[in-house]
């Protein structure tokens, strides 16, 4: 009887580990996926910042860009044929902007 009950006790705590166990693995995985789908949360959002910050600097950068320079080369422009009517040569617009 002793033998029988002391099997029965290994066999309940054997149960108990088993299911302390799985018990753990389950919650650890939850926290994992949890952990992962956050991780993944997060790279996405710093992604798309990223991606938003450089599509940002690169629009302003085209937008200093293009208009800057078209604004310098209508000025160039203006200021040569301004001079070519006072004189022949063009005027040293070179000096004023570096492109």
């Amino acid at each position: 009887m002793l033998i029988v009950k002391f099997m029965k006790v290994i066999i309940v705590m054997k149960f108990m580990l088993i299911m302390k166990f799985v018990i753990v693995v389950i919650f650890m995985k939850s926290m994992l996926v949890v952990n992962v789908v956050k991780f993944i949360i997060v790279m996405l959002v710093v992604k798309v910042m990223i991606v938003m910050k450089s599509m940002l600097i690169v629009k302003v950068v085209l937008f200093l860009r293009s208009p800057i320079s078209q604004l310098v080369s209508i000025y160039q422009i203006l200021v040569f044929y301004h001079g070519n009517k006072k004189s022949a040569e063009p005027p040293d617009v070179k000096g004023k902007f570096v492109e």
